[in-house]
C-alpha cells in the first residue's frame, strides 16, 4: 500500500486524454489517495480463503472477489465509518473527467502512471511494466483508494530512474515484439501495429476485466479499471459490502448430505468443488479482436509469450510468482485452482474438512504418485542387483 496525493496523478494526465479523477471532497486535490497492490505473496493466502469459503469457489472470478473482500473488511476495520472511493484493476469505470474538448472519458485509471509519478516504481516504456526496486516486475496492482475528506500533505518524491541499461532494453523490446506478432498470426489478425497493441495488451500485471458483454469491451480488457464504493449493496450488483467476509453460510442442501454415508459425501463434495472450479466463468470475455489488436482472448491463449515479456527485464527475479501463480494470472485456467488446493492437501496438518472435501482425488493422486515412484525404484533395483546362480 503507497500513499499519495490526488494531484501528483491528476497533474501527470493529459486533460485530452480524460483519465483524471475528480475531486469530490474537502480535501479537494489534496485528498489521501492509497495505491494497493500485491505480490507472490497473495497466492497462498488466497487458497487460504479459497479452501474454505464456498462464495469463492462457487466465483466466476475467485482471485478478484477475494481481493475485493480483503479490501473493504480492512477498511472497514481501520477506517470504521468512512466510505472512500475505490478504483479497482479489473473493473471499468464511468467517474472520469471528460476531456475539456468534448468525447467519452476513459474507463481505466491509469494505475501505472499514478505508481510511477508517486515513486512507487519505474514505468518502463518499452515493455510497459512496472519496476519495483525490490520486487521488479513481479506485483500486481489492483486499486486506488480515495479518501475525499483528508488531506495528504507530504512532499512528492521524486520519480525512480531506469534500472535496465541499453542491451536489457533491447532485449525486452524484442520480446514484445515476439509476443505481439505471434499472438496476431495465431489468430489471424492482419497488419498489427505494434506500437499500438503494445501500449493495450503489454502490462503484464493487467487482470480481466468482469462482466465482458460485447466485443467492444473485450477489445479493453488488458487495461481496465472500474470504481466501486465499499457499501452495502449486493455483491451479485457489483459491489462488497464493508466489513463483510464474503462467505455466506452453508446452503440447507449441506446438512441433510451429511447423513449420507461417509464415501458418498466426500465423493460429491469432491464432484461439487472439481465443477465449481473448472467451470467456465459467465462473463470471460470472448472477442476476437478488432483493428489489427490482438483480443484478451488471443492474449490469454498465448500467455506462455506474454510471461517471456515480464521475465525479460530481470530472469530469475526472486520475487517472481510461483508457476502455480503464472499459469493461473495469466491463462485464468480453474482447474490449476483445484492443482493448487491438492497440494496444500497432501500435508498431515490438513484440517479434516479439506481433507474430507478433496479425498477421493487425493486418493487417485497418492495412488499414482506411488506406482509412478515405484516403478524406476524395481527398474534400477533389477539392474544393480548381481544374477542368482545355482551353487
Amino acid at each position: 500500500m503507497h500513499p499519495l496525493t490526488l494531484s501528483w496523478y491528476n497533474s501527470s494526465i493529459p486533460a485530452e486524454l480524460g483519465a483524471r479523477i475528480p475531486a469530490r471532497g474537502s480535501a479537494g486535490q489534496s485528498a489521501l489517495c492509497l495505491l494497493v497492490g500485491n505480490s507472490r505473496e497473495v497466492w497462498e493466502a488466497f487458497l487460504d480463503s479459497l479452501s474454505a469459503c464456498p462464495e469463492l469457489q462457487q466465483a466466476d472470478h475467485p482471485l478478484e472477489l477475494y481481493l475485493e473482500q480483503s479490501v473493504c473488511a480492512s477498511l472497514a476495520a481501520a477506517a470504521p465509518g468512512l466510505h472512500p472511493r475505490i478504483y479497482w484493476s479489473h473493473r471499468r469505470t464511468h467517474d472520469l473527467e471528460a476531456p475539456p474538448g468534448g468525447g467519452p472519458a476513459s474507463e481505466h485509471v491509469a494505475l501505472q502512471r499514478m505508481a510511477h509519478h508517486s515513486g512507487l516504481a519505474y514505468l518502463d516504456h518499452v515493455s510497459h511494466l512496472c519496476l519495483h526496486p525490490r520486487f521488479g516486475p513481479w506485483f500486481s496492482l489492483r486499486c486506488a483508494i480515495i479518501f475525499d475528506d483528508i488531506p495528504y500533505t507530504a512532499a512528492k518524491p521524486s520519480e525512480l530512474p531506469n534500472p535496465l541499461p541499453p542491451a536489457t532494453q533491447q532485449y525486452v523490446r524484442m520480446a514484445l515484439h515476439s509476443a505481439v506478432h505471434n499472438t496476431s498470426r495465431k489468430f489471424d489478425v492482419p497488419e498489427v501495429d505494434v506500437e499500438a497493441a503494445k501500449a493495450a495488451l503489454a502490462e503484464a500485471s493487467s487482470e480481466p476485466v468482469l462482466g465482458c458483454d460485447s466485443e467492444d469491451e473485450g477489445e479493453q480488457a488488458a487495461a481496465g479499471t472500474g470504481v466501486e464504493l465499499c457499501s452495502t449493496a449486493s455483491p451479485s450488483a457489483g459491489t462488497t459490502p464493508l466489513g463483510s467476509s464474503g462467505c455466506s453460510s452453508p446452503p440447507a442442501g449441506v446438512e441433510a448430505g451429511a447423513q449420507q454415508s461417509a464415501v458418498d459425501t466426500q465423493q460429491a463434495a469432491a464432484s461439487a468443488l472439481a465443477l465449481k472450479l473448472a467451470a467456465p466463468a459467465a462473463g470471460r470475455c470472448r472477442s476476437p479482436g478488432k483493428e489489427g489488436k490482438p483480443s484478451m482472448r488471443a492474449v490469454t491463449a498465448n500467455w506462455k509469450a506474454w510471461v517471456a515479456v515480464r521475465d525479460s527485464p530481470c530472469p530469475g527475479h526472486p520475487w517472481r510468482y510461483s508457476e502455480e501463480q503464472v499459469q493461473y494470472h495469466y491463462s485464468r485456467q480453474r482447474d490449476i485452482l483445484v492443482t493448487a488446493l491438492l497440494r496444500r492437501n497432501l500435508g498431515p496438518t490438513t484440517p479434516a474438512a479439506n481433507q474430507a472435501l478433496l479425498e477421493p482425488a487425493l486418493a487417485s493422486f497418492h495412488q499414482a504418485t506411488r506406482l509412478a515412484q515405484k516403478s524406476p525404484v524395481r527398474r534400477s533395483y533389477a539392474a544393480a542387483s548381481p544374477p542368482i546362480t545355482a551353487s
